[in-house]
C-alpha cells in the first residue's frame, strides 16, 4: 500500500508574503483592486499603487471579531501624494461591518482620524511622524472604546472609535487616498492582527516554529518544506503559510479628506 501523503497548513499570525508569487493577489487577501505582491530590497511585500481615477487601489484581511485587536504592519511608501488609509475594521453599533478606525498618513507624514457622524478628517499626529522615505511600523493598540497609536514603538496619540458605539473588531483594510485620485504607490509588509492588547513596545509573538521554518528574522526568512515522520513513514509536508478567518466585510472606505 502506498504511504498516505498529508499537509499541513500552517497559521500564522504575520503575513509577509514571502510564499507568494509576485504579481498576485496574496492568499487570504480580499476585495483586492490594484494591489498585488511585489519585491521590496530582495524580499516580498503587498504594493498598493493607484493609477486610476476610477478605481480604489485597496486590500482587505478579515480576522474573526474580538472586543480588542493589535494591528502592526511596515510601510514604506514610493510615491505619495495624497495619502494612505488603514483601518481596524469590524461592525458597528448595528452589527453592520464597518471601519471602526479609520486613519490615513498623509504626504507629509501626519496621521488623520476619520470621524464618521460629522464626515471629517482631524490630525491625531504632527507632520514628519512618519518618515515618508523610508520604512515605518505603525501599531494600533485598540479596544471598542479607544486606541493607542505607535510609531516606531512610540505613542503618539490616543484616538476615539471612527463611529460610536462599535461592536466588535475584525481586519483590517488598506487604500489609496480615494478613488478620483492618483499616484500613491506604497508598499506594505509584516502585517500583524491579534485579539490580544498589547503595548508599543512590547514585541510581538514569533512566527509559528514548526519543522523547516526560520524564525531569525520574522517576516523575512524564505520558508522550505522539511522532511516529517508520519506514522512511521517519512512525508514531506508542504508547509503552507495561510490564516483561518471568518470574513468581515469592510465598509465602503471614505476618501481622506483636505
Amino acid at each position: 500500500m502506498a504511504p498516505e501523503i498529508q499537509e499541513l497548513t500552517l497559521h500564522s499570525t504575520i503575513e509577509s508574503f514571502e510564499s507568494e508569487p509576485l504579481g498576485t493577489v496574496p492568499r487570504g487577501w480580499e476585495d483586492v483592486e490594484s494591489a498585488w505582491v511585489a519585491e521590496l530590497d530582495g524580499a516580498r511585500a503587498l504594493e498598493i499603487a493607484d493609477a486610476s481615477t476610477s478605481v480604489l487601489a485597496r486590500a482587505s484581511l478579515s480576522a474573526e471579531p474580538a472586543s480588542t485587536r493589535s494591528l502592526e504592519f511596515r510601510v514604506r511608501p514610493i510615491t505619495l501624494p495624497n495619502a494612505l488609509l488603514f483601518d481596524v475594521d469590524g461592525t458597528d453599533a448595528t452589527g453592520a461591518d464597518a471601519a471602526v478606525y479609520h486613519l490615513s498618513i498623509e504626504e507629509d507624514g501626519r496621521i488623520r482620524r476619520y470621524d464618521a457622524p460629522t464626515a471629517t478628517w482631524t490630525d491625531v499626529a504632527d507632520p514628519g511622524t512618519v518618515d515618508v522615505t523610508t520604512d515605518t511600523t505603525i501599531r494600533l493598540v485598540a479596544g471598542l472604546g479607544s486606541a493607542t497609536l505607535c510609531v516606531n514603538e512610540v505613542a503618539v496619540a490616543q484616538v476615539a472609535p471612527s463611529l460610536p458605539d462599535p461592536m466588535a473588531l475584525g481586519g483590517t483594510t488598506f487604500a489609496s487616498a480615494g478613488t478620483a485620485t492618483v499616484g500613491d504607490d506604497v508598499r506594505i509588509d509584516d502585517v500583524w492582527l491579534a485579539d490580544t492588547v498589547t503595548d508599543c513596545t512590547i514585541e510581538r509573538p514569533p512566527e509559528v516554529a514548526e519543522p523547516g521554518y526560520d524564525t531569525a528574522a520574522p517576516g523575512r526568512a524564505r520558508r522550505e518544506p522539511a522532511p516529517c515522520v508520519c506514522g512511521g513513514r517519512p512525508v514531506l509536508l508542504p508547509l503552507l503559510l495561510a490564516l483561518s478567518r471568518r470574513r468581515v466585510t469592510p465598509a465602503a472606505v471614505p476618501a481622506a479628506g483636505p
